[in-house]
């Protein structure tokens, strides 16, 4: 639509009445000119020039007035894709919050099989700047709205063939047509329709004849009311998607947080978790990791509140914590790493956002447990024989006050003791009929949950309480299982591609078998499997010269030593490789498999598998000493 809808509207107008104006003043001097001299004839003649004249008079009386020029500028028809510019016609049209006349927006449609009622309606409407489509019956009428965009229908009750309320309810019960506003006309003998018309759906009605002042505030209420209406359906619509946009983005946002949870262990601490986020992006975060070959750090953090904030608070402290920012030495003492990241993440420098935190450090050779939290709930530790212990420290979130001391506690694991470490958000259910869940109502929940069921069984439990799937927190749950009874040792060992990297293989299996006094026999055996492995890791790996190769493991549990081979080249497996026929001669046995089958001889267990996109060898050989 351009800027000068306006003034055509109002020059259209201003022509229409013009030209009735015009056909007025013809008629009386057509009948001046008839007269006849006789004085019967003369009285009739002169009765009539004054009733065209009355007439005449009313119309400047009614329409040509500063009232009548601003009452155009109040009538506004809806807005609709005119089809001269179709990429116009295809956009959406911005959401208007004042209204302007639109009067190539579709007509409005006129029903009435009593022509001395419509045309002066049409006549008028017309004059207030409206494209009018006039029609004697309902048939017609409903043929052409089907097929034509409209802005309201004037619909007389009475009717012939097909009444007013017949077409009124076709008009209500159409997908397309039952938001355009219809108002019932009838006279005064046929208002008790009117009641039953304004229950079936109509807008409003007006009496015959009708008040021209009536007519426009009517006409003009209907219509703005019909795009008040449209407004409230787009704004609600724009609403909508904007919550699809949010809630798609929260949900990436979810699985963001939760692609940082941490793989699950086996040796010699065997782990699971769990972990259901909320309706709403909450603030938890977890995860575990080897500080050193002896030590396991594990930590679980609560930030306060939910949504985006909360979500970048906690995987930033996650990053923090799992980077290597801190020095192992320090990584290993509780109370320092809860002392350093409230010093770090104070709450007047986070948007006055704060965090608990439960975080425990596990020496897998002395089976000590150190830990420390600030205002978390309490990790539990339920022993082989069912008795259950609180892990707390007892310190203070982490961010509401600067310069604070948290203090580590410790305690000896039990083999075959599991260790649970949860937020809230497992425990703090509303029951019907019942009062909340408690954090003693969860110890007795964990002490019956049955091992086989695993945290399947506890997250089942749980649900149950609160007779939902859905939790109103995010319910992070994390489950250490101490299988190992003795003392384990674990080093590592990172090599690049090159073959240079012999020798700092060999300095490593070489201090690993004085560390814990390994034979020289045993020691020459371990040499032998790794350069088989390591040697077509190498070769055939595929991977980029200088960049990281493998990952060398080495686990001693008692007399057995596990040996962990990781890559990240082509998916292939070593052990499917044809068993070789020692009894043949060389120059009869096919070239390649000699290598793995002298690894086979030299260990008493071999697995592969494909994990997280790299290849992962293990072995087992048992030592002599």
């Amino acid at each position: 639509m351009n800027p000068g809808n306006d003034m055509v509207s109002q020059s259209k107008s201003i022509a229409l009445l013009r030209e009735e104006l015009q056909d007025c003043v013809a008629k009386i001097i057509a009948q001046t000119e008839t007269c006849k001299p006789d004085t019967t004839g003369i009285s009739t003649s002169m009765e009539s020039i004054r009733a065209e004249a009355s007439h005449l008079g009313q119309l400047f009386e009614e329409h040509l007035t500063e009232e009548r020029i601003q009452l155009l500028d109040v009538v506004q028809p809806l807005w609709v894709p005119d089809g001269h510019n179709e990429e116009e016609a295809e956009q959406e049209p911005p959401l208007q919050t004042h209204f302007t006349p639109d009067h190539a927006a579709g007509s409005i449609v006129v029903v009435d099989d009593e022509p001395s009622f419509s045309t002066p309606l049409v006549q008028q409407l017309r004059r207030d700047g409206y494209e009018c489509v006039e029609f004697s019956g309902g048939k017609e009428a409903l043929h052409h709205l089907s097929e034509n965009p409209c802005q309201m229908v004037l619909l007389d009750v009475v009717m012939p063939e097909m009444n007013g309320r017949d077409v009124l309810e076709i008009i209500k019960n159409s997908e397309i047509l039952r938001d355009t506003p219809v108002i019932m006309t009838a006279q005064r003998h046929e208002l008790d329709h009117i009641a039953g018309s304004i229950h079936e759906g109509a807008e409003d009605f007006l009496a015959k004849p009708y008040n021209p002042t009536i007519v426009r505030a009517r006409v003009a209420s209907s219509i703005q009311r019909k795009q008040l209406r449209e407004l409230e359906r787009r704004t609600f619509l724009a609403l909508v998607k904007s919550q699809q946009q949010l809630a798609a983005e929260l949900s990436e946002a979810a699985e963001y947080v939760t692609s940082l949870l941490p793989g699950k262990l086996s040796t010699p601490v065997k782990s699971d978790w769990r972990y259901i986020p909320s309706s709403q992006l909450g603030g938890d975060s977890f995860g575990y990791h080897w500080i050193d070959k002896d030590h396991l750090a594990i930590y679980l953090l609560d930030v306060c509140g939910h949504g985006v904030g909360a979500a970048l608070l906690s995987v930033s402290v996650l990053n923090f914590l799992r980077s290597g920012t801190l020095p192992a030495s320090e990584a290993r003492n509780p109370s320092s790493v809860l002392g350093r990241l409230n010093a770090t993440f104070l709450m007047e420098r986070h948007n006055d956002m704060y965090f608990s935190l439960w975080y425990g450090v596990y020496n897998a050779r002395t089976l000590a447990l150190d830990y420390c939290s600030g205002g978390h709930p309490p990790a539990i530790l339920i022993t082989p024989d069912h008795n259950s212990l609180s892990l707390s420290s007892r310190g203070t979130v982490i961010g509401a006050i600067e310069s604070l001391r948290y203090h580590s506690e410790r305690i000896t694991i039990p083999p075959g003791s599991r260790l649970y470490v949860f937020s809230d958000g497992v425990y703090e259910i509303e029951r019907r009929n019942q009062a909340m869940m408690g954090y003693d109502d969860f110890i007795e929940l964990l002490k019956k949950n049955d091992a086989e069921t695993g945290l399947d069984g506890v997250v089942t439990a749980v649900r149950e309480e609160q007779e939902t799937d859905i939790f109103e927190d995010d319910f992070s749950l994390m489950e250490f299982h101490f299988v190992e009874a003795t003392p384990v040792s674990r080093e590592f060992l990172v090599l690049h591609n090159s073959m240079d990297e012999w020798g700092e293989l060999l300095r490593f299996t070489e201090e690993f078998a004085s560390h814990h006094g390994i034979s020289k026999e045993d020691l020459i055996n371990i040499d032998v499997i790794l350069e088989e492995i390591v040697t077509n890791i190498l070769k055939y790996g595929g991977m980029p010269a200088d960049a990281d190769a493998c990952t060398i493991e080495l686990i001693l549990k008692s007399s057995l030593l596990e040996i962990k081979v990781s890559d990240g080249g082509e998916p292939f497996n070593p052990l499917l490789l044809p068993e070789v026929d020692t009894d043949m001669g060389i120059e009869d046995r096919p070239i390649g498999g000699l290598g793995i089958h002298f690894v086979k001889k030299l260990t008493i267990s071999q697995h592969y598998e494909y994990r997280d996109g790299k290849n992962v060898l293990t072995l087992v050989k048992e030592l002599r000493s």
